[in-house]
């Protein structure tokens, strides 16, 4: 709620003064305190306080920036004429009125715990008429939230909720509203280029991972997801310098060996695949063909008895395979018939 002060004291001395009453004039302060986002941010409050100096008819920047040290100690006695103050509103906007003009004051916001204490100078001239407007800036004190960070977070779990009823279309498009709310974050990318590569859509799905790996070039998941869409696109090439790469950030990543391991396979370069492959399965890669293509690995290095183990595991780990006729009938060519 905004508090109004009125210089009862001040006004009755004039008033015996007789002439001077006529001479003193006032104004409001009035003004919006965003975060450095353009964030309103409600429930603040700004004090107002006379200057040490005169100032000058123009009011400093109102923004302090970052490149100001923080304090290393507090001198509370700096805060001792502070006389009149307002808080925010829903909408971030203030309002001290009683403000005498001409004048030279410090807005001043403080014990606030997010953000840094804020003095901005202002030097109002006489010229000013009902209202001065300052508008604030609050800077972070530490590391800065993310913009929206609550409505993002909000917007991801209702995404969350339509791809585990099945709608992907749905997630989809709350995953495209969180993108528009934090532009430079790669996480709603990775998500939708996740969500079309499993509806089929591999184009979209490619636009949308390398939208991902170029803004957060460390994100080896992103490059792992960009080989897998780019191996399913036809683009052998592209999809093994996504693999390098993920591997590059992330040297034990099961999934990154996973996808080269595969790739290798593909290109016929067994004896290099197979410990691709060997990695990924001892670490529990969910992608079936990784554990069928170690197998084969196997097979093709004749390497008998590690085959025979590497088949039985992946119909153990995928029973309802649909090629599991094929895969019995081989093991049933390396094992023999059965002993009586």
């Amino acid at each position: 709620m905004r508090q109004q002060f009125i210089f009862v004291l001040a006004l009755a001395v004039a008033a015996t003064a007789g002439a001077q009453v006529g001479t003193m004039e006032f104004c409001a302060v009035v003004g919006t305190v965003t975060d450095t986002h353009g964030n309103p941010v409600p429930g603040v409050k700004v004090e107002i306080r006379f200057a040490e100096d005169s100032g000058s008819s123009q009011s400093d920047e109102f923004d302090r920036g970052d490149d100001w040290p923080d304090e290393s100690a507090r001198n509370f006695n700096r805060d001792v004429a502070v006389f009149g103050w307002g808080t925010t509103d829903e909408d971030g906007k203030y309002e001290i009125t009683g403000v005498r003009k001409p004048g030279a004051f410090m807005l001043i916001i403080r014990n606030q715990k997010q953000y840094r204490r804020v003095e901005a100078p202002i030097s109002i001239d006489m010229a000013v008429g009902d209202e001065f407007v300052a508008d604030l800036v609050l800077a972070p004190a530490g590391k800065e939230p993310p913009q929206g960070q609550s409505q993002v977070l909000e917007t991801i779990a209702a995404a969350q909720e339509a791809e585990r009823a099945g709608d992907l279309v749905g997630a989809m498009t709350e995953l495209e509203k969180a993108s528009a709310m934090v532009p430079s974050s790669a996480i709603p990318n990775f998500h939708l280029a996740r969500l079309a590569f499993a509806s089929g859509d591999d184009e979209r799905a490619l636009t949308q991972a390398q939208a991902a790996s170029s803004k957060d070039a460390a994100c080896a998941d992103c490059w792992v997801l960009q080989a897998r869409i780019e191996r399913d696109l036809g683009h052998p090439a592209e999809a093994r310098e996504c693999a390098e790469k993920a591997l590059e950030i992330s040297p034990d990543m099961p999934t990154a060996h996973g996808i080269m391991g595969l790739l290798l396979y593909e290109a016929k370069e067994y004896p290099e695949a197979l410990p691709s492959l060997e990695a990924a399965a001892a670490a529990g890669d969910p992608d079936p063909n990784v554990h069928l293509f170690l197998a084969n690995s196997y097979l093709v290095l004749r390497q008998g008895e590690p085959a025979v183990e590497a088949y039985r595991n992946y119909l153990e780990l995928f029973p309802d395979a649909p090629n599991r006729d094929q895969v019995e009938r081989m093991l049933a060519q390396l094992t023999g018939p059965p002993q009586e």
